[in-house]
């Protein structure tokens, strides 16, 4: 037995040995005071990273989930400002049809019209106030932007599906607009062609053909494929042409005189007078008469009127005249001085009897408008994909869904006239009842364009909700994930620690033994 006092390596041993196992005891009393398996990076390296990752991860998660919340609030916020232009849609139709009865009389319409200029304000108040944390939704702050390199032409719209970017080779300007029943100016021929097709350079450099469709304000280009964009071309002045063209045939009385000259001077068609009709005695004589005429206007402007007289004469059984019907259509047509021709086309019946005046009545009123091909240019339109409010769905980069808020007025809803000085003159005139009739199928597309509106906001608002419940589903697998991980074990790691206490009593024990060995050399010196 080797015995020494300088050094007492037993103690040393033992020493170190209680000192690593205070240190594995002091790491363990902190998983099981703080709950955690790891406190640091020494506990474990991967797993802190893994750890700290998933965490952040679960912060977003729970921020995106409030976030589609939110989404689901300013859904909620604009379905319930459409609603109600529904309900002011629906009065107005209400009102349209009522006006359009023959027992009301001019001053029961004047009431009515008052009431829906009122209803028209607060559709406009409505477009301009309804808002989300101070975000004003339906003033097209929130749509989808797209911008042309023309001025007079801007994009009006276009749909989800569109791929963004720029689309050239639109070719504008040489139109045939016709008006229907309704009284808006359609477009009948695109391009000097009834089909109505163009054939568009997309940004991926493909040629697409588009079918086009529209009015005098607005042109929209349809592919096959879904894609869609609508064009304003109210600043292109259409609406001015026919205007101005109108007021001239109005005023040139040159045009008016020569034309009833040459009616009177007409001789009767081949086939006519049609041979007397008789009935109970009386009988009736039919005429028809044609003349065209065709007189200048200012500089290069030119007028030339069609006009066909359809001449119905009553005779009593003495032969005595009852009366005078006339059956005329008159075709008017203004050509300017840049070979834009305007159509007028009129139906009226005028009936004569003796001993009263006259009655006139204008049956109906047709316009259309022809463009020359001199007048076609190429523009080229830029769909940038920005502009809607975007949502972060998600706790990653990219993880969004855009919601597009559509202008909501009077004007989107195409009761106002848009031309291009920008004047806003009311289209929905029910002071007649030939007025209340347009009405009742303006306000009809009216409101299936509030309920396409409301139908893709529902469409957003569940998958809002779906995205939410998703979120929450990631949340609960991600924490259990992150539990798994971070989570301390308090049944083992109280196994362990009490382990872990003993061997430290132990250890305790064996150091104060050792340290007692050097003693004994003292029996060896006496």
């Amino acid at each position: 037995m080797s015995l020494k006092i300088n050094y007492n390596v037993s103690a040393m041993i033992a020493n170190n040995s209680l000192k690593l196992n205070d240190n594995k005891l002091t790491t363990s009393l902190g998983k099981l005071s703080s709950g955690y398996k790891i406190n640091s990076a020494k506990d474990d390296a991967a797993g802190l990273a893994i750890s700290r990752r998933m965490h952040a991860q679960l912060k977003g998660l729970k921020a995106a989930s409030q976030d589609a919340k939110d989404g689901v609030s300013v859904i909620e916020i604009a379905d319930g400002a459409l609603a109600e232009v529904h309900d002011i849609l629906q009065r107005m139709n209400e009102l349209s049809v009522k006006s359009a009865n023959g027992t009301l009389v001019d001053g029961d319409r004047d009431a009515i019209q008052q009431e829906i200029a009122q209803l028209g304000e607060e559709i406009d108040r409505i477009g301009q106030t309804t808002e989300y944390n101070s975000q004003r939704l339906f003033t097209g702050e929130f749509d989808l932007k797209g911008y042309t390199n023309d001025k007079r032409v801007k994009v009006d719209h276009y749909s989800d599906e569109l791929m963004y970017g720029s689309y050239k080779n639109i070719e504008l300007g040489q139109f045939k607009f016709k008006e229907n029943k309704t009284g808006d100016l359609l477009l009948e021929s695109y391009n000097g062609s009834n089909e109505k097709k163009s054939v568009i350079t997309r940004p991926d450099l493909d040629n697409e053909e588009f079918n086009v469709s529209g009015d005098i304000y607005h042109l929209t280009f349809k592919g096959d494929n879904g894609d869609e964009f609508t064009l304003d071309i109210a600043g292109l002045g259409y609406r001015d042409l026919i205007e101005d063209a109108e007021e001239k045939i109005r005023a040139n009385t040159t045009l008016d005189s020569a034309t009833q000259a040459a009616i009177d001077a007409a001789a009767s068609e081949a086939g006519y007078p049609k041979p007397q009709t008789y009935s109970g005695g009386a009988y009736r004589e039919t005429d028809l008469r044609k003349a065209t005429v065709t007189v200048p206007g200012s500089g290069t402007d030119t007028f030339t009127r069609e006009q066909e007289d359809r001449i119905i004469t009553e005779y009593d059984k003495d032969g005595n005249k009852k009366s005078v019907t006339t059956y005329s259509t008159i075709k008017t047509t203004y050509t300017d001085g840049n070979n834009n021709v305007i159509t007028l086309t009129e139906e009226i019946e005028k009936e004569e009897t003796p001993g009263y005046d006259p009655i006139i009545q204008t049956r109906s009123s047709f316009r259309e408008l022809e463009t020359p091909n001199s007048a076609k240019f190429v523009t080229e339109a830029d769909m940038t994909g920005y502009g809607a409010m975007t949502f972060q769905v998600g706790a990653n980069e990219g993880q969004t869904l855009d919601i597009r808020f559509e202008k909501l007025s009077m004007e989107t809803l195409g009761f106002k006239y848009q031309d291009s000085d920008q004047t806003k003159d009311m289209s929905l005139d029910m002071s007649t009842a030939d007025g209340a009739l347009k009405a009742i199928d303006q306000i009809k597309s009216a409101i299936g364009q509030i309920s396409s509106m409301r139908s893709r906001l529902g469409a957003y608002q569940n998958r809002l909700e779906h995205t939410e419940t998703n979120l929450a589903t990631s949340d609960e697998n991600m924490t259990a994930a992150y539990s798994r991980i971070m989570d301390t074990d308090m049944a083992e790691e109280m196994s362990n620690y009490s382990n872990l206490q003993i061997v430290s009593q132990a250890a305790t024990s064996i150091l104060a033994q050792a340290n007692e060995r050097p003693s004994q050399m003292l029996q060896l010196l006496q």
